[in-house]
């Protein structure tokens, strides 16, 4: 009944990398297939928070030091709140020297809640009032090449990239060639994954580079170059994470699921178990991993060690709140698993819990294929039972539960299960 590593929530367009959410299904797409949302440039990898108070300083004072430290502990929207007020308390001021570092600050704030719409109309401000600044050039094309990335619009982004030199030669052009290697991911994914690769030859290239790098790797299949930069990846720090950090970490998960999935689809169980053991110090404590190597586990037939990691994520009793599906796929292998090794006693208990369990409903679903496919609790814990006692020869029981495991027939009746019944018929005839 496994159905295959998953690496958290669905991965949606506007998001960078993975939300958390707490539905979980029990296969969501992993990066090797579907849409991928990348990471754009990130403006606080440039350090702008010291670059403006050097260029263009502003006012000492107490509003002054508490954005500055605001920023510091990346708390932007009280930042920004502040930076606001003060472009009230300025405006309509013709000093440049005071009002557009302010400019530039709520534009830095807004970029980093992802506001970039709004970030990109503070920065094309700032390229009009000096034209002949080609920071703000480059910045405002690359922000609005950002909001377009994020919403899909892949073509307005490029637009926005043509507009710039395209050379390798400065930080600032560093960033446009990660943006558009960005931009032609999907059109041309081999030229983006040379102008992401050449890039991290670059000393002063995006951090986001390795990111996006990592999960171009994944989508299209070259797992032992991604093999090869998580293992540089290996020492990234885990105290203290910033915002960035965060997000990275997030990709390094998404990229090891990614892998090992890639290694059970092959067939090379062992080296999938491998991988996720040599990381288990930093990823121990999510529920993905642990899940995941429970899965790896069971396939092995390791039953009582695959029992030990998905003991944290089974529920002990039925409650009210709906089973989520990946629940269901860790309490159906746990049931398999014990009545295997003849904890009957803890079997029966995970069956009436399946079987007292909450059916999502349509609005609870992850998706409307799942809410379609799906079936009920105790179709699922009936099938397990009589596909174990076929295998153990005991087709008098084994038969029965299958039959019964496919009652109601509108509910329960899909490809998947008439497979494995099918299979438990075939084996009863051949015997």
């Amino acid at each position: 009944m496994w159905l295959g590593l998953y690496s958290g929530a669905p991965v949606k367009a506007a998001d960078i990398l993975l939300p958390v959410k707490a539905a979980v299904p029990q296969s969501s797409p992993s990066s090797t297939s579907g849409n991928v949302a990348f990471c754009v440039y990130d403006m606080g990898s440039n350090n702008k928070e010291t670059r403006m108070g050097s260029q263009r300083a502003l006012p000492e004072g107490s509003l002054t030091e508490e954005v500055y430290n605001l920023i510091k502990k990346q708390h932007f929207e009280e930042a920004g709140i502040i930076v606001k007020r003060l472009l009230q308390r300025f405006y309509p001021s013709e000093d440049k020297e005071l009002h557009h570092p302010l400019l530039e600050l709520l534009g830095y704030c807004l970029y980093m809640m992802k506001d970039f719409e709004g970030a990109a109309q503070v920065y094309k401000r700032l390229h009009e009032a000096f034209p002949d600044s080609a920071e703000y050039k480059v910045e405002a094309a690359n922000i609005c090449c950002a909001a377009d990335i994020a919403r899909n619009h892949i073509n307005p982004a490029k637009d926005y990239l043509c507009l710039l030199s395209l050379s390798a030669t400065d930080r600032a052009d560093c960033v446009s060639l990660h943006n558009k290697a960005l931009t032609i991911a999907s059109s041309d994914p081999k030229e983006s994954i040379r102008m992401l690769a050449k890039l991290l030859e670059q000393p002063s290239c995006p951090p986001t580079t390795i990111r996006n790098l990592l999960i171009l790797y994944c989508k299209h299949g070259y797992v032992d170059a991604a093999e090869e930069l998580l293992t540089a990846c290996s020492d990234f720090p885990l105290q203290e994470l910033s915002e960035y950090e965060a997000g990275f970490l997030k990709s390094i998960i998404l990229v090891i699921m990614s892998l090992a999935n890639f290694y059970c689809r092959t067939g090379e169980l062992f080296k999938a178990e491998l991988l996720l053991r040599r990381y288990g110090d930093l990823c121990s404590d999510l529920t993905c991993w642990r899940i995941n190597m429970g899965h790896i586990l069971f396939m092995q037939k390791k039953y009582a060690t695959c029992l030990a990691f998905y003991a944290p994520s089974i529920r002990s009793a039925a409650c009210k709140e709906p089973l989520q599906w990946w629940e269901i796929t860790v309490m159906a292998n746990a049931l398999a698993a014990n009545i295997i090794l003849g904890n009957l006693d803890e079997a029966q208990q995970l069956l009436n819990v399946l079987n007292a369990g909450v059916e999502p409903t349509a609005t609870e679903a992850i998706t409307e294929f799942q809410c379609n496919n799906s079936i009920p609790n105790s179709c699922i814990a009936k099938l397990i039972i009589g596909t174990l006692y076929c295998a153990e020869k005991c087709y008098d029981y084994g038969i029965k539960a299958v039959i019964d495991s496919l009652e109601p027939l509108e509910k329960a009746f899909n490809t998947e299960t008439w497979y494995v019944s099918q299979c438990c018929f075939c084996q009863f005839t051949r015997d």
